[in-house]
């Protein structure tokens, strides 16, 4: 398996070893012996999980192996979000410094931040302080403006997380119980607290009491879905992109999705650029709905008009598959279909 990457790579994230754009997909330069299997891109940086193969020394080349899971990260080191320990920028992917007994699950990618969940349920931040969670832990811990290697939040050692979603300076967790935490900046509302007040570490999310199953967090807006296949949207809402018709205020507390209720949400993303925000969200049976701004054609609605109410894509623009999941960008979309 290989991960590919196309487009601006100023700063290393295409990971080829060269600090230049590319028009074509290009191959990341990944440590030999290493299997990409999942990957996230943030802003200016890329990040790769890969299985890797180990040995001890002295065993035969055939010899049976550990199989350990690895995190890697390229491009702009600013603010140390490529937890490798330093602000330096890469141009072929580094190791980023866990633990050794930290097998990273899953991962996101942010601005100027990134975070990954162990297998463990352990929850790892670095990169910019402020979108952290550790800023108040120390009067020292609060003057420091960058974390270059990976960090425990302190408080949250024995919460057990199964999803982590970082946005422009902030952050969003659910755990094991589906309890939803947010922290970071708070313009528009975004960490929906009921205010736009900062917070420096994690506070719990009122979602309706419901459970929380999975988050998105886009550039100004976030998306939460529920156990029961319920979406609730926070946020800024000047494009439409929360979903409340001709209501384009900002939610600064989570705000049910009224025109899907009913409909068995399955997965949900917001987009990640500063301007022309946009949703997507795919039901369990295969339809995808897209709403916001629709600049470059983006809704899949076969225009650029910008709709406020999750609206259907026409399903035989997916040849009858079944779509099981979409993402965002930040003026483009996807989605991965049950054909594959």
């Amino acid at each position: 398996m290989a991960v590919y990457a196309w487009g601006f790579g100023k700063y290393g994230q295409l990971g080829t070893g060269e600090s230049k754009t590319c028009e074509l997909p290009q191959r990341l330069k990944l440590p030999a012996g290493t299997c990409p299997v999942k990957m996230s891109c943030g802003a200016h940086f890329t990040l790769v999980m890969c299985k890797r193969r180990t040995r001890k020394a002295g065993e035969h080349e055939d010899s049976t192996s550990d199989e350990r899971t690895t995190l890697y990260a390229c491009g702009w080191g600013k603010y140390g979000r490529l937890g490798v320990g330093s602000e330096e920028s890469q141009l072929v992917p580094m190791e980023v410094a866990l633990p050794a007994d930290a097998d990273p699950a899953v991962m996101s990618a942010g601005h100027w931040h990134a975070a990954c969940v162990t297998t463990k349920g352990e929850l790892y931040v670095w990169g910019y302080n402020k979108s952290l969670g550790l800023s108040s832990q120390t009067p020292i811990q609060a003057s420091i403006v960058s974390e270059l290697v990976p960090r425990r939040i302190a408080g949250l050692e024995s919460v057990r997380f199964k999803r982590v979603s970082c946005g422009h300076n902030f952050t969003y967790a659910v755990d094991a119980e589906g309890v939803c935490y947010s922290w970071g900046s708070n313009k528009h509302g975004v960490l929906g607290q009921g205010d736009v007040t900062d917070r420096l570490k994690p506070s719990a999310v009122d979602v309706g009491g419901e459970l929380v199953a999975q988050v998105s967090s886009g550039y100004s807006h976030v998306a939460v879905l529920t156990d029961r296949g319920v979406l609730y949207t926070i946020g800024s809402g000047s494009c439409g992109q929360l979903g409340h018709a001709h209501d384009h205020s900002d939610k600064y507390v989570p705000t049910k999705v009224a025109s899907l209720v009913g409909v068995d949400v399955t997965d949900a993303s917001c987009s990640k650029g500063e301007h022309h925000s946009h949703t997507m969200a795919c039901s369990r049976d295969g339809l995808v709905y897209a709403w916001g701004d629709g600049y470059k054609g983006k809704l899949g609605h076969g225009s650029q008009e910008s709709i406020d109410v999750p609206t259907v894509i026409d399903p035989t623009h997916f040849l009858g598959e079944r779509v099981v999941q979409v993402s965002c960008g930040g003026i483009h979309s996807a989605a991965i279909t049950d054909g594959g």
